[in-house]
This record gives structure tokens, C-alpha cells and sequence, in this order.
């Protein structure tokens, strides 16, 4: 711990190879706070929000452990991630050796000072969740619906904090990525992205739930005056129809967390080429 400078970075915090020992070049702790963040924020937070939103009827009759494949990709990403989030403020902690956001006494409060309040929130919100959703009451409980509205609305204020974190740091700390300007362009595409497969998968969630009021309202014909071959035209025209929105859902997330993965990744490699 008393040699952790001179051991393991080099004056601004650089991690240092054998190769790069002479030039003074690596990544820094900033460096890899930026990357998790940016992983555990866009790569991998942003599909477990849409999976939890958009995803819960697409395998109905498909369940992994007893539990249904999109719960699995929520909690799964969502775990992780918060582990590169506390990874992350254990890197920038560990550089800085203080509180960088606002504090009283501050003649001037500017952007990266915003950045890290953001942060600092979003991610105490996010590790907060987990311990939530461990004192969930039962899926038949009355107060249900309580537990899940707060644990959607702190995430959902988690994520908005977060997002504007990552867009004061792009646009504030331009020194951290190759081609800075192409990077924050970058990140309005993604917001533009985000914004669209979101409206997109509401218009397609809606036409889905119109259709299975009509499919139900078929079957309680059926049952009550019995079936006539319209009937039952109709009834497969629509549950065929149904079937195909279930397999666009299915590929709208496909693109959607590829998109979002994609992303990451492109936005990490130019921390990492910088």
C-alpha cells in the first residue's frame, strides 16, 4: 500500500508495461473507471432494463432454474454490472484521493464537479438494488406492486443519472479519447438509438396486447356459444398474427442489445487507442 505509486502507476496514475516504461504511456486509473462505467452503463444495464421492460412474454412456456429467461438476463447483467460500477469508483477513489464533486466552501461549480455527483449517485442507486429485490415481499402479495414500482423507479433514475454522467464526462474529459469530437457525436447517435428502439418496442408492446384482448375475447366466444368456421379463421389469423409480433420482439432485442453492446465497445476502444 505505501509503494502502490511508484509500484503500479506513473506520475498522473499510468499503469506502465515493461514496453512503455521509457515513454511514461499506459492506461490510467481514470482510464479504467471511464471503460467499467461505460460497460456496465451502456453495454450491459441498458438490455437488462429493456429485457425486465420488453421481454417478459417472449419465452412464457421456457423457464431456466424455475425462473423465466428474461428475469436470468436481467438479474444476471444487472449483477455484474454493479460490480463494475463499484470497480470503477474503487479505480477513481484510488486516483484522486478525494471527493471531486461539489462541496461546500466551492467558489465555482462546473461540469466535472456535476459529472461526479451524477456518478456518485447513480451508482449508490444501482448497488442499491440488489438488497431491495432481496427483501421483495411475495409475487402474490398485496403490496407487490409497491416493491415494483420503486425498484423501477430508483432504477430508471439510476440509468438518467448515469447517462448524464457519461455525456459530461465525454464532452468534458476529451483528453481520455481518440477522436473526442467523433466520440460525443457518437453518443448522441446512441441516445437517438436508444430513443428510437424505445418507442418502437412501446408501439410493438401496445399492438401486442391489442391483439391478445382480441384473441381472449375469441376464445370467451368459443366457450360461451361455441365455435363457427369464421370463428376460427379469425382466431388463427390472429394468434398467427400474434406469433409474428412475438418473433419481431424477439428480433428488435437481438438488434437492440447488440446495438447497445456495440456501442460499449466502440466508445471503450477509443479510451483505449487514445
Amino acid at each position: 500500500m505505501a509503494n502502490r505509486d511508484s509500484a503500479s502507476k506513473n506520475g498522473s496514475g499510468s499503469f506502465v508495461t515493461s514496453g512503455a516504461a521509457s515513454s511514461g504511456k499506459g492506461l490510467t486509473f481514470v482510464d479504467l473507471h471511464g471503460i467499467l462505467m461505460l460497460i456496465s452503463w451502456l453495454g450491459m444495464t441498458t438490455v437488462a432494463i429493456y429485457s425486465a421492460r420488453y421481454m417478459r412474454d417472449s419465452w412464457p412456456h421456457t423457464t431456466v432454474m424455475g425462473l423465466k429467461i428474461w428475469f436470468h438476463i436481467h438479474r444476471t447483467l444487472n449483477f455484474f454490472a454493479v460490480i463494475l460500477m463499484v470497480a470503477s469508483i474503487v479505480f477513481i477513489v484510488w486516483n484522486k484521493g478525494t471527493w471531486t464533486g461539489p462541496w461546500f466552501g466551492m467558489s465555482k461549480i462546473g461540469a466535472p464537479e456535476w459529472h461526479s455527483l451524477a456518478g456518485a449517485f447513480a451508482v449508490l442507486l444501482a448497488f442499491s438494488q440488489p438488497f431491495g429485490a432481496l427483501i421483495r415481499c411475495g409475487i402474490d402479495d398485496p403490496k407487490r406492486p409497491i416493491f415494483n414500482w420503486i425498484h423501477r423507479i430508483i432504477g430508471l433514475i439510476a440509468f438518467l443519472l448515469a447517462q448524464i454522467a457519461i455525456y459530461l464526462a465525454i464532452s468534458t474529459f476529451k483528453t481520455h479519447f481518440a477522436l473526442a469530437d467523433f466520440a460525443f457525436c457518437f453518443l448522441i447517435v446512441f441516445y437517438v438509438a436508444l430513443v428510437i428502439f424505445i418507442v418502437g418496442s412501446e408501439i410493438l408492446r401496445f399492438i401486442e396486447l391489442r391483439e391478445r384482448e382480441k384473441i381472449s375475447a375469441i376464445e370467451m366466444q368459443t366457450r360461451t356459444r361455441g365455435s363457427t368456421p369464421s370463428d376460427a379463421y379469425y382466431y388463427h389469423t390472429r394468434k398467427n398474427f400474434s406469433s409474428k409480433l412475438v418473433s419481431a420482439r424477439r428480433t428488435m432485442f437481438f438488434v437492440a442489445a447488440c446495438t447497445f453492446a456495440g456501442s460499449a465497445f466502440l466508445l471503450v476502444l477509443l479510451i483505449l487507442v487514445h
